[in-house]
């Protein structure tokens, strides 16, 4: 039985025309000028930069979920440990969720919060690189009286270009690592805590090493 004759898809069987020399290079030009732009993003991403500064209170009630946060972090310090007082955990508790909502209006975040980091490092906002979240936060709690809760600064990956800032609550009498870390700039100004070891970071104690 005699075979049909092979055909070649319409795709080979018509030459594709040669695109004019000045298109090409508009599409070249547009392609590098794309991984130029792709490439700054990713430099300026991070969160090391030099400059420092910052801090007010909300005006207005306090909304409901955010009550539920105070409420839910006032729990997790005094899961710490005993000696932790009701009053020294809510105390905390508001003052650091405020504080970072506070931070977020004055540094005008964006999320997600590398989005902010290259804002930042262009010039196009004043602030909200990680450390700054973490400094500014720490101005912030530092004054409260501390009777069972000690704060202190950590540091992931340090000195590379994805570095990372925050802070440690823990009890006076126990190691550090055991504490909740403290990230204003994760979630642009929503509070997050976890306990230290459990984080995706390898967090390390920021003035250690110093």
């Amino acid at each position: 039985m005699k075979g049909r004759p092979h055909r070649r898809p319409f795709f080979f069987a018509t030459a594709m025309p040669a695109l004019p020399r000045p298109y090409l290079l508009v599409l070249t030009s547009r392609w590098r000028a794309g991984q130029l732009l792709l490439t700054l993003v990713l430099a300026t991403a991070g969160c090391r930069a030099p400059g420092r500064e910052g801090t007010a209170s909300l005006p207005g009630p306090t909304p409901p979920r955010v009550e539920q946060a105070i409420a839910a972090l006032t729990r997790d310090l005094l899961a710490l440990g005993p000696g932790v007082t009701e009053e020294e955990a809510g105390r905390f508790a508001r003052t650091a969720i405020l504080s970072a909502r506070r931070l977020a209006t004055e540094y005008r975040a964006v999320r997600p919060a590398w989005a902010q980091n290259v804002l930042v490092n262009w010039g196009l906002k004043p602030r909200g690189l990680c450390y700054q979240w973490a400094e500014d936060l720490h101005r912030s709690l530092a004054p409260l009286p501390h009777r069972q809760l000690a704060l202190r600064p950590v540091v992931a990956r340090r000195g590379t270009s994805r570095e990372h800032n925050a802070l440690v609550v823990f009890l006076v009498h126990r190691p550090p690592e055991s504490g909740l870390v403290l990230d204003a700039w994760r979630h642009g100004g929503r509070l997050y805590w976890a306990p230290l070891r459990a984080d995706k970071y390898p967090w390390t104690l920021a003035d250690a090493a110093e």
